[in-house]
């Protein structure tokens, strides 16, 4: 969601990987929905409720900490250390609620091969994303910037 409020432009090669990318996944996943892959666990029917839900919160959360982001951006016309939610206890909730929505579908996928790949790709892509914002909010904000603030999961990493 993040990339859609940014002004920026971004380099066509990146643009094009991700558009081949997201062609890739979606019928991996487009697929493995319509059962065309038996390669899921048996569950029963409750963990589809659950994974929906937890989905449903993991997209809620990530959504919320873009926006927030966003508008403290705008609002002081640069960056800011951010001061809510849970960016009190990690620098990139959104990450971590990214990771949550999509292991979540795996959840409601029930753990087909297709949905724990692209979880697997989704915490490879953005966890080391996570550690890069938190080292560069570290050193931006220097004195300032909260010492216990971890950077993708509260209290641990």
């Amino acid at each position: 969601m993040y990339p859609c409020f940014l002004t920026n432009k971004q380099p066509v090669v990146i643009t094009a990987l991700a558009f081949f990318f997201c062609i890739y996944n979606g019928a991996l996943q487009a697929f493995s929905v319509l059962g065309y892959y038996d390669e899921t666990v048996e569950l029963s029917k409750q963990y589809n409720l659950y994974g929906l839900i937890l989905f449903a919160v993991g997209m809620i959360g990530n959504m919320h900490s873009d926006y927030y982001i966003i508008s403290l951006k705008r609002k002081h016309k640069g960056y800011q250390i951010p001061k809510q939610g849970l960016f009190l206890w990690v620098s990139a909730p959104n990450y971590l609620c990214e990771i949550i929505e999509w292991f979540g579908y795996v959840i409601f996928m029930k753990f087909s091969i297709a949905s724990i790949a692209f979880w697997t790709y989704t915490v490879s892509n953005i966890g080391p994303r996570a550690f890069q914002n938190h080292r560069w909010y570290q050193n931006t904000f220097k004195d300032d910037y909260p010492k216990n603030r971890k950077a993708l999961i509260p209290y641990v990493l």
